[in-house]
Order: C-alpha cells, then sequence, then structure tokens
C-alpha cells in the first residue's frame, strides 16, 4: 500500500516497527525522493535559523 509523505513521517515518528515492515518492498526511486525532500526542508530550516540569530556575524571576510 502506497504511503504518502506524511503518512511515512508520523509513521516514523509513532509506530515505527509497523511502518518500516510496511514499507520493506519499497522501491529505491521513492525513498531517494522523500530523503531529497527532508534535506531540503532541513537545509531551509537551518538557513533560516542562522539568519535569525542575533549577533551570529554569517561571513566576515578579513583582508
Amino acid at each position: 500500500m502506497p504511503y504518502s509523505f506524511t503518512r511515512k513521517i508520523t509513521g516514523i515518528f509513532f509506530r515505527t516497527t509497523d511502518t518500516f515492515r510496511e514499507l520493506e518492498e519499497e522501491h529505491l526511486a521513492p525513498a531517494l525522493f522523500h530523503f531529497l525532500k527532508l534535506t531540503a526542508l532541513f537545509s531551509l530550516l537551518m538557513t533560516a535559523t542562522l539568519y535569525t540569530l542575533p549577533g551570529m556575524p554569517i561571513a566576515t571576510i578579513s583582508i
């Protein structure tokens, strides 16, 4: 049974064993696509966090 992206995420948090057992037969392409989505989300959140921290220099160039 195909799982949606949000159902996979909530399944990993709340029903880990059942979710992994049901997803054993999933092909690599959908798993890789979901991994790339999570990577992009993490990158956006880290960028937003680093730009909003007060007093933290983002990049300094000394010549």
